[in-house]
């Protein structure tokens, strides 16, 4: 119940009687209810300890399968709490409290799994990202566009859903401590205790790392086909949201007068027991989801032939040493200080693909284009690289040689006049419009016309042209600069 203004919190064991007095013989709905959670609790924790051994036994990918121990023990965590807050209903606050500081670290572990899915070092998964265009993010921030080859993507991403890794923990202890000294008040939301801003923090955190999750899902998942990355994701999230949402029925009945107190349980004590019972329950088919989605069976495949199992317990270990998460911490720490202080590397600028409207220099004069490298990989002569220039009124792609533009065409050793006239002089022999801005003719692909669409011709040439000079003093400072290795940008070979 929302009372924002309220300086009381109503009361949650108020019984009449003790939970001592219950135990007198009778077999009635509570002890039921005890049975039940607690065998379904055991056959959770069964189905999923079956699962973890399985993948020890053949823990031949120890970065993904490390993760995926970790997710496995989602459901039995789950289920083993709600019984004991089941059985000791009074302390129920505490142990919901603690609950879900696993989730958060099963949503960092998530993360980690599909990083590894596309690469096996942060170097392989950041190769990866720089090959993807410039797109929305998904709903309902769609208007906003993004670039994962930023050099901070990679970073930003993974910091997405840590945080919550490092904030759920903090809330869990700020509400024990709260709750303690009678500040908490889970029963209501108000200014005057704590539940209302712990909750709040919690629900901006938790939001912030599922949508970096799915805006990574959509960026990646034509790259996770065989990898059941929608049933893993939606095994995860469905505990998440199940819990929530028939919690907040439950408080709601509770409010409503629905669900009654009796001489042992406060409306809120039922309401609370229904929620751990059903949670015990339900963790029974996630342990059967999860062991589908995150199976064993393509790892034993791995094992070489008469070469015996992995060991369990130092694969047990490795699953339950966290260190991989705070060197992930620690990275992204040290790039946000570079990144402010400005260091190579971190921002766009050093990796700026240095091309003019309508022509693909890089492929042209670099040495790693597809026009501009014969089939070998070596470098073509300069007479026989092309330019592609975009279709023009109607006109098809057409590959123009370089030869056309002649040969140091953007040489920075040249005026910036000169330049331009070669280039001028290189199209208009091939019928194109020398001043397709002035003409308004649509000129070049979707990508070339963005790139029109956010600078003039005249301030993409001194841009070029001052980026050439730059590049000509320096190495490529990024692994996977378009050009690295090969001279850098517009250098030709």
């Amino acid at each position: 119940m929302v009372l924002l203004g309220n300086h009381t919190c109503e009361a949650i064991n108020d019984a009449e009687l003790d939970q001592e007095a219950f135990w007198n013989g009778r077999w009635d709905a509570h002890k039921v209810g005890w049975v039940i959670a607690g065998a379904t609790a055991a056959v959770s924790t069964v189905i999923s300890l079956f699962t973890v051994f399985m993948h020890a036994r053949n823990y031949y990918r120890p970065k993904e399968q490390r993760q995926i121990m970790r997710i496995l023990l989602m459901p039995p965590v789950y289920a083993v709490i709600s019984f004991f807050s089941y059985r000791y209903f009074r302390s129920y606050t505490y142990y919901s409290l603690a609950e879900v500081v696993y989730e958060s670290l099963v949503l960092a572990a998530f993360l980690m799994l599909l990083l590894q899915y596309i690469g096996d070092s942060t170097a392989d998964q950041k190769k990866v990202l720089m090959e993807k265009e410039k797109r929305s993010i998904p709903f309902p921030f769609c208007c906003i566009r993004f670039r994962p080859s930023k050099p901070y993507f990679t970073h930003a991403l993974k910091w997405s859903v840590l945080q919550y890794s490092l904030l759920r923990p903090l809330i869990s202890l700020a509400g024990v401590i709260t709750n303690a000294l009678d500040l908490y008040c889970p029963t209501g939301y108000s200014v005057y205790f704590s539940a209302v801003y712990l909750d709040s923090l919690d629900f901006v955190s938790i939001s912030v790392a599922l949508y970096g999750l799915i805006v990574f899902y959509a960026l990646v998942k034509d790259r996770l086909k065989g990898q059941s990355p929608l049933a893993k994701f939606l095994g995860i999230k469905g505990i998440v949201m199940i819990t929530f949402y028939q919690g907040f029925i439950f408080g709601v009945l509770s409010d409503y007068g629905v669900i009654k107190a009796t001489d042992y349980w406060t409306a809120t004590n039922v309401a609370d027991g229904l929620q751990a019972l059903c949670t015990c329950c339900e963790m029974v088919g996630f342990s059967a989801l999860f062991l589908w989605a995150f199976s064993w069976k393509s790892y034993k495949e791995m094992r070489p032939e008469g070469a015996p199992s992995t060991s369990v317990f130092w694969a047990v270990l490795d699953s339950f040493n966290y260190s991989d998460f705070l060197v992930e911490g620690w990275r992204g720490i040290v790039f946000t200080i570079r990144y402010i202080l400005n260091k190579p590397g971190t921002h766009s600028k050093h990796f700026k693909n240095k091309t003019s409207p309508g022509l693909d220099l890089d492929v042209a004069l670099g040495g790693s284009g597809e026009k501009g490298d014969s089939p070998d990989g070596s470098p073509r002569p300069m007479a026989q690289r092309t330019m592609t220039w975009g279709s023009q009124g109607g006109q098809a792609e057409t590959q123009i040689p370089v030869a056309a533009f002649g040969r140091r065409s953007v040489d920075s050793g040249r005026g910036a006049g000169e330049n331009r006239r070669s280039w001028e002089a290189g199209l208009a022999g091939y019928g194109y419009d020398d001043q397709p801005y002035a003409s308004g003719t649509a000129v070049g692909g979707p990508t070339q016309q963005r790139d029109r669409e956010e600078r003039p011709m005249e301030q993409a040439y001194q841009m070029d042209r001052r980026e050439s000079e730059e590049g000509a003093q320096r190495e490529p400072q990024h692994p996977y600069a378009r050009g690295a290795g090969g001279g850098g940008y517009g250098q030709a070979k």
